[in-house]
């Protein structure tokens, strides 16, 4: 029996240990949260978190956010952007940063 629980143990960690994030995307920090009504516009490159489905991520020279509604046209890991957004109170399993709403985007 504590054979069986030391197999199930181990499969356990080796099962948690996947990587989070795709090899490009290294989260720097946490940008500041907005204020809810805020409109903001930023540049900055979307990067895409292998996270619980995948995660979308706009990181910037502030730090991170996590848009929500991000355009299917920049959908892309990597692509630099002009971001429009405002705040949002919405909650997120990947909790890369504060989440803001798009609110437009075009590529740079």
């Amino acid at each position: 029996m504590a054979a069986i629980v030391r197999i199930f143990a181990l499969l356990l960690l080796v099962a948690c240990a996947r990587e989070v994030t795709s090899p490009s995307y290294q989260m720097t920090h946490a940008a500041p949260q907005p204020s809810l009504g805020q409109q903001l516009v930023t540049d900055g490159t979307i990067r895409f978190a292998n996270f619980e489905g995948g995660c979308w991520a706009l990181a910037t020279a502030e730090g991170d956010y996590e848009p929500y509604g991000v355009p299917e046209a920049i959908r892309r890991d990597g692509q630099n952007v002009r971001v429009w957004f405002h705040a949002s109170q919405a909650a997120s399993f990947c909790m890369l940063g504060p989440i803001v709403v798009v609110d437009s985007a075009v590529s740079r």
